[in-house]
């Protein structure tokens, strides 16, 4: 049960809080800073960090004939009120095999404070026997409104289920 301040009904200490937050009495997570920060991950319908261990994207075969990877990110500090540049670059063994352009939405995390989007496809250039099992060297830069950029990369493992599963 809500107690009162100075004798203000529950309700009215409540209405006023919401006022004090949507003026600014508390700051807001996911503001733009001048030191951003990106990591890589995975995921379809939200971000998630890969295994630090054992970092695996999986491949996937796509409706049209290609074959991709997801490529979750997560950031802080960049200006999310417009859509961000965003380069991912897969290489193997020097030789850059996958490049995508896409423009995306990073959408604030409250809970952890940062900035996502996931379900961003790096597009390869190889077949899924030239892909499955190898070490992928990923690379992620996004660049925003501003024209603040950050960069990470993660080596990771590319696995295909389909063909471990004949």
């Amino acid at each position: 049960m809500l107690g009162t301040m100075a004798g203000m009904s529950p309700i009215r200490c409540l209405v006023l809080g919401a006022l004090a937050v949507a003026v600014g009495g508390c700051p807001s997570p996911c503001q733009p800073g001048p030191n951003p920060t990106l990591a890589i991950g995975t995921g379809e319908t939200s971000f998630l960090a890969l295994d630090p261990t054992a970092p695996t994207f999986e491949i996937v075969h796509g409706p049209q004939g290609g074959y991709h990877v997801l490529v979750g990110l997560e950031a802080t500090a960049l200006d999310r009120s417009d859509l961000l540049g965003a380069v991912l670059k897969g290489t193997i063994d020097s030789v850059v095999m996958g490049e995508t352009q896409p423009w995306i939405k990073l959408r604030c995390n409250g809970q952890t404070e940062t900035e996502q989007s996931w379900n961003n496809r790096l597009i390869w250039d190889a077949q899924p026997e030239d892909l499955d099992g190898r070490t992928a060297h990923i690379e992620a830069t996004l660049t925003d409104p501003r024209g603040k950029s950050v960069s990470a990369s993660v080596d990771a493992l590319l696995y295909d289920p389909t063909l471990h599963s004949r």
